[in-house]
């Protein structure tokens, strides 16, 4: 996600409307935004798993 931390704002605004009224109430530029956001923070978080994986194999192999 970008640094900017008004999207960031206006991602979480727009995930308490939904949560509260349903998707429906967004329309489909923002359910877009969500979307994308939601990948890429998928893929960040999947990253970032696999090297706290490889980090403790390489610390397992030391011991």
């Amino acid at each position: 996600m970008s640094d900017d931390p008004r999207l960031l704002i206006a991602f979480c605004h727009a995930i308490e409307q939904s949560t509260k009224n349903g998707f429906e109430v967004l329309d489909r530029e923002k359910l877009t935004a969500i979307h994308r956001a939601l990948i890429t923070l998928k893929s960040q978080i999947e990253d970032t798993l696999a090297r706290l994986e490889e980090k403790e194999k390489k610390r397992r192999q030391l011991q």
